[in-house]
This record gives structure tokens, C-alpha cells and sequence, in this order.
């Protein structure tokens, strides 16, 4: 068979499970993730050959990273392609799996292998399907350690703010009691300076109510002395009567009368001593509440 160069128009039906789909352009061969061993017609064959016997097809299988297979397969309406495009040859279902492909003359393909295409496309869109499985459990997978980490970081972030939000209360519940503790403490110390204030204003009045008893207690023991200073001074010129003027007694009776005298004169001698014992330390004392 000779085989013809198609140009950039040439529209391509591909065999998938046996049966003929198409026409579709380079590009959309390029999406179908066809292989070299796939049966591809165009118009101007004789017959069905191989992808890889097409020159312009081949750059297709050189790529190293297949692109992604669509999920559903073209739709195209064959009505229309066909009143634009020619009609590809029968493709019969055999056994044999090269048949008479890439013979030049006319005959009718007897034995293709439709098992073995089955099998070829088959296992292409197997191969396109367990890749986007598996992207898509890489993706899952991603997208739950993302979640992960965003769970734990959000747990340690709450923790830290509930943790923040303790010490505060811990913080202000001790500057409470600190303030609360303060104001106990300037109450007290303003108590302690009026129980102060009233102490010595207390013992200031029961200084000068002690000074005015003195100061009594003074005045009548110096009138008492004056007296008792007179007193002796009269014993003690009637003393010098009794000695001096002789009247009608007897000498025991002078004797016992200047005895008499003499115990009245130390008498009031004892007293004046005693009040000015008394005057001294009532003086003593009103000197000791004076400072």
C-alpha cells in the first residue's frame, strides 16, 4: 500500500473495542492518548494501519509525559463528517493481527485482531484512568495534610489565647487583692494614727486635770505650812513664857508644864516637816508632767 502524507485538514478515525470512531484532528489524537500500535484510517488509504506507519503521528508517541485523558470520548456526529470526509473501509474482526494491513491491493481486511486492539485502547484508557486515580488520591492526600496542619495550628493558636486569657485573670485577680491589701493597709495605718491622735490627746487632759489636782493639792499644803510655821512660833513663845515668869506652882508643876510645851513645839516641828516632804514631791511630780 502507499501510503500518503496527510496534511493539517486530514480528519482520522481510530478503532476503539473493535469499533470505527471518528474523524478527529492531530490534536484530538494527541488528547485520545492513542498509541503506535492503534489502527488509524484517513482518507486516501486503501485500508486500516497501524499509528506509528503515519509519518505526521509519530511526534505524537516521542513525548515522554502523555497528556491527560479527557473523561468522556468525543462526540461527533457522523452524519455530518461523513457528507465532508470519505467513508473508511470495513474493519472485520479476526484473529490474526497484522491481517493484510500495508499490502497495495484492494482486498478486504479478513482477519483483524479485535481482541488485540480491544486490549491495546483498552489498556491506554486503563492506564489514563489509574493516573487520575491516583492524582486525585495525591491531591486527597495533600488536601488532608493541609487540613491537618491547619487543624493543629488553629488547637495550638486556641490553646495559646485560652492559655493568655487565664493569665490575665490570674494577673488581674492579683492586682485586686494587691489594691484591696493597700487600701487595708492605709486604713489601718489611718487608724493607728487616730487611736494615736487620741491617746495623747487623752493623756494630755489627764496631764493637766493631774497638774490642776497638783496645783490644789499644793496651794492647801502651803497654807497648812503657813499655819503650822505660825503654830510653832506661838509653842515656842509660850515655851519661853512658862520658863521665864514664876507664878503660883510648884517646880514640878513648871517641869512638867515646859515638858508639856516641848512635845506641843515638836509636834508642829514634825508636821512642818512632813508637809514639806509632801510640798516637795507634789512639785517633783507636776515637773515630771510638765515635759
Amino acid at each position: 500500500m502507499e501510503n500518503q502524507i496527510p496534511s493539517k485538514n486530514l480528519k482520522f478515525f481510530l478503532i476503539v473495542n473493535g469499533d470505527s470512531q471518528g474523524p478527529y484532528s492531530i490534536d484530538e489524537l494527541k488528547n485520545l492518548n492513542i498509541k503506535s500500535v492503534d489502527w488509524i484510517w484517513h482518507e486516501g488509504l486503501d485500508n486500516w494501519i497501524q499509528a506509528g506507519e503515519i509519518e505526521e503521528l509519530k511526534s505524537i508517541f516521542h513525548k515522554i509525559t502523555p497528556p491527560p485523558f479527557p473523561k468522556s470520548e468525543p462526540n461527533v456526529d457522523s452524519s455530518s463528517s461523513s457528507s465532508t470526509f470519505g467513508t473508511p473501509p470495513d474493519f472485520k474482526k479476526g484473529n490474526d493481527p497484522v491481517g493484510n494491513f500495508g499490502s497495495s491491493n484492494n482486498e478486504n481486511i479478513k482477519n483483524p485482531t479485535p481482541n488485540y486492539v480491544k486490549n491495546t485502547v483498552g489498556s491506554s484508557f486503563s492506564d489514563s484512568k489509574k493516573k487520575i486515580k491516583s492524582e486525585s488520591f495525591i491531591s486527597i492526600r495533600k488536601k488532608w495534610y493541609i487540613g491537618a496542619i491547619v487543624t493543629v495550628l488553629a488547637i495550638l493558636i486556641y490553646g495559646y489565647w485560652i492559655e493568655q486569657q487565664e493569665n490575665e485573670k490570674v494577673r488581674f485577680a492579683l492586682l485586686q487583692q494587691e489594691q484591696a491589701l493597700q487600701e487595708h493597709q492605709s486604713k489601718i495605718a489611718a487608724q493607728e494614727l487616730a487611736n494615736k491622735k487620741r491617746l495623747e490627746e487623752e493623756e494630755a487632759s489627764r496631764k493637766a486635770q493631774r497638774l490642776q489636782e497638783l496645783q490644789a493639792q499644793l496651794n492647801t499644803l502651803n497654807y497648812e505650812l503657813d499655819e503650822a510655821e505660825v503654830y510653832l512660833q506661838d509653842a515656842k513663845f509660850k515655851l519661853s513664857d512658862i520658863q521665864q515668869f514664876q507664878l503660883l506652882r510648884t517646880q514640878s508643876e513648871k517641869r512638867n508644864q515646859v515638858q508639856n510645851q516641848l512635845r506641843i513645839i515638836a509636834d508642829w516641828e514634825k508636821e512642818i516637816q512632813r508637809l514639806k516632804v509632801d510640798i516637795r514631791n507634789i512639785k517633783v511630780e507636776m515637773s515630771n508632767l510638765s515635759y
